[in-house]
């Protein structure tokens, strides 16, 4: 029997909301807003495409099939979308989503909760969310199961509180419960609504009347838990384990933020990140990536808590420019600074540092409001002084800066040719960002990518690009000429309110990468090849106008005044300090010795998994046990009620077993219909059915009878259970069918087929 009308489409849009809080709870895995639109936007394509498939008298097949194409369409048009050709996927769409779901796969086991949404995770995420909205439609309103269509949302739900952050556990929990409830309601609305056990003139027991109680418990267990659910033991506690193990310590490898970066530009955010007080503009640098595969550059780091004054470089020369950095929608753990950190101040809050990278870590996203407070010393370097380091590069620092991946010959060649005239290292890095500068061009129409595809098809085909492409380039020829280089990530200096005026407002669009070269002794020394920026402060060796410097304001004075000749900014006794010369491993987490815990990165998923369903066979069986005791202990002595009992608890199987009884059939009726399919327990039915008839109707049942009944009812079952595979046993086991007809039996409901309401969510026979 096939149900039409409003009371399915609230049922449906119920099953929508259900999906909807699953996608908000994902809230606790990614940093930003960026994925919600497109994993929203997948839910409620394959619900829709759905209801419309089924609506045209279609089955699962075509469901799956719907769903399939809208979501391959949705997933280019929301990831790749400069790589459609008429708005549909091409070669290079499967090519460019392949490569990003590579690197998710490769990023996920040292990533920890909540990380950047790239391409990668909110592909996989979108997958995900296609299934479980499938599989929830399939079993709600095609096979009419709609308790199991509570599982696959279920499970995904619990596999992200398993795995996310802390954050709004609370409020994801209670609203995955409430949207489930009310799918639940909904559907017992149609039951009731097709049932005869109501007359339609009694407003105190039909579906409308069910909604109204229904939804007044529901809003008030929504109120309730959310003001005693913060308040609950554990509510604020930690997550179970962390995508990557460790706290604020230990070797972290990061996902590159490169992969934000063209999506900030190219909105053109105008939403403010944060607002920084200092005396002096600067490049905001959030981190450094050194670690280049081929595919990212990522970032290695040894994190350490840290408080107060915690950088060697604190004696280095230069001008110290104390910062009031608070955060607005930035949405981030990376804490921006100006480039070199050497102190801070952050009340209570667990910051983690590494002294390789000068990064700044937060233990979770900075809240809107959170404020610190940052010293740093600015680089302060002359030609002369960079033109005079010379000298092999350290092995520690050549073990770590100098590795490269596979490139295009191509890139070699160039490279040496641009700089076939530069005597000195200092000279090869500028001829680099002059280069850059004088013969590209600054776009934002251009694919996102920062790998050696990329870089050549940069340097050979587009000739044009954005901070990405200048700034991964030049990190990637400069140490093909032996310069060791990275790629540091952040925000130009944002708007300043007037020239004497020490406030700065970032914004997302002023989000940015520049290179930096290190120079033994001196330390990293920025360079600005994407044409139209430039570098506060850096104009004495970039050769760039620094177009906010005042020379009239003397509010940043350097502490050591600059010379002619090498004068080291880093001691050189603390050379070692920053670069070990033994590295552990390659100082990344997921590395042959480092396990990121006590649990393989490997099996978390899967161990999450078993314990999702454990939970819930846990949940149910328990559930359904608790049932069936109330039930027997309701019972007690009445004989009649006993002999009630073992026909409902028959019923209740072979229900399950997908032959419930009809609305209009009484109990030997339903033995005659169901018995030949089981020709083995047919005349215990049978004889079942009329001591139960018998126990119904009759004004008193004796002992023999209870015991006859129930021994017929546990041989019947027996049998039944027997006949079965050992798999859907086991999957009896959870299954909420058996909850959900326990629960309705101990509420009152006879499996009198005359006295009940109606299951036609369960499957009929044939």
């Amino acid at each position: 029997m096939i149900v039409r009308g409003p009371r399915v489409v609230a049922a449906e849009l119920a099953l929508v909301a259900v999906s909807a809080s699953v996608v908000v709870g994902f809230g606790r895995l990614f940093l930003g807003t960026s994925w919600r639109l497109p994993l929203l936007l997948t839910a409620l394509l394959v619900h829709a495409s759905s209801a419309l498939v089924r609506r045209l008298g279609m089955g699962i097949l075509g469901q799956v099939a719907a769903a399939t194409v809208g979501v391959a369409l949705l997933v280019g048009w929301a990831l790749a979308p400069e790589t459609l050709r008429w708005a549909l996927p091409t070669t290079e769409t499967w090519s460019a989503l392949g490569a990003a779901l590579d690197d998710a796969v490769r990023a996920y086991p040292t990533a920890r909760a909540p990380v950047e949404p790239s391409d990668g995770f909110v592909l996989a995420s979108m997958v995900g969310v296609a299934i479980v909205a499938l599989m929830a439609n399939v079993a709600a309103f095609t096979l009419r199961a709609p308790l199991q269509a509570l599982i696959p949302p279920f499970t995904l739900f619990v596999l992200g509180a398993l795995l996310g952050s802390g954050e709004h556990r609370v409020a994801a929990s209670v609203a995955f419960i409430i949207t489930a409830l009310a799918f639940v309601l909904a559907v017992r609305g149609i039951e009731i609504a097709t049932s005869t056990s109501w007359l339609p003139g009694d407003r105190t027991r039909g579906p409308d009347a069910h909604m109204r109680v229904g939804g007044a418990l529901i809003a008030t267990a929504a109120v309730a838990a959310l003001v005693v659910g913060p308040a609950l033991p554990g509510a604020t506690e930690e997550p179970l384990w962390t995508w990557r193990g460790g706290g604020g310590g230990g070797d972290r490898t990061i996902i590159s933020p490169l992969v934000d970066i063209q999506r900030r530009l190219v909105n053109q955010s105008r939403s403010v990140a944060f607002v920084v007080e200092s005396p002096t503009p600067s490049y905001w640098r959030l981190m450094s990536l050194d670690e280049f595969d081929g595919r990212q550059w990522r970032m290695s780091a040894s994190m350490r808590e840290v408080s107060g004054v915690f950088d060697p470089m604190r004696g280095a020369a230069g001008a110290r420019v104390r910062q009031r950095i608070e955060i607005r929608s930035l949405d981030s753990e990376y804490l921006p600074a100006a480039y070199a950190p050497i102190a801070l101040e952050a009340g209570d809050a667990s910051v983690s540092w590494d002294d390789r990278s000068s990064t700044l870590l937060l233990d979770r996203r900075a809240p809107t409001g959170f404020r610190y407070e940052v010293e740093s010393v600015l680089p302060d370097h002359s030609p002369e002084q960079l033109r005079a380091v010379d000298g092999p590069v350290a092995p520690s620092v050549a073990q770590r800066y100098l590795q490269l991946p596979e490139l295009d010959q191509r890139v070699v060649d160039l490279a040496e040719e641009i700089t076939a005239d530069a005597p000195t290292d200092y000279d090869r890095a500028l001829a680099l960002q002059t280069f850059f500068r004088e013969e590209f061009e600054y776009s934002l129409d251009i694919p996102d990518g920062s790998g050696t595809d990329a870089i050549t098809r940069f340097l050979f085909d587009d000739r044009r690009g954005y901070c990405e492409q200048f700034a991964a380039s030049f990190a990637a020829m400069a140490r093909v000429l032996g310069l060791p280089a990275r790629v540091a990530v952040g925000f130009t200096e944002g708007d300043q309110g007037g020239p004497r005026d020490t406030t700065f407002t970032v914004r997302g669009a002023d989000a940015h990468a520049w290179p930096e070269v290190y120079f033994g002794g001196l330390g990293w020394v920025p360079f600005e090849p994407t044409p139209g920026r430039v570098a506060p402060g850096a104009s004495a060796w970039t050769g760039l106008e620094d177009e906010s410097a005042d020379e009239d304001d003397p509010s940043t004075t350097p502490t050591t005044a600059p010379s002619d000749t090498t004068v080291p900014t880093i001691p050189p006794e603390l050379e070692d300090s920053i670069f070990p010369p033994e590295l552990e491993g390659d100082g990344a987490v997921g590395s042959a010795g480092d396990d990121g815990g006590p649990i393989p990165p490997a099996l978390r998923p899967v161990l999450a998994g078993s314990l999702a369903v454990a939970a819930w066979f846990g949940l149910v069986g328990g559930a359904a046990r608790g049932v069936h005791a109330l039930r027997r202990r309701r019972a007690g002595s009445d004989p009649g009620a006993r002999v009630g009992l073992a026909w409902a608890e028959t019923v209740e199987l072979l229900s399950w077993r997908g032959r419930p009884p009809r609305a209009t059939e009484t109990y030997l009726e339903y033995a005659s219909r169901v018995g030949p399919s089981s020709p083995s327990t047919a005349a215990d039915l049978t004889d079942l059915a009329r001591a139960a008839t018998v126990a119904r109707y009759a004004p008193s049942v004796g002992d023999d009878d209870v015991v006859r009944a129930t021994e017929l009812g546990r041989r019947i079952r027996r049998s039944v259970l027997d006949r079965l595979a050992w798999w859907r046993r086991v999957l009896r086991a959870g299954d909420p069918r058996r909850l959900w007809a326990a629960v309705r039996s101990a509420a009152g409901h006879s499996s009198s087929p005359r006295k009940r309401s109606r299951i036609l969510w369960l499957v009929e026979p044939k």
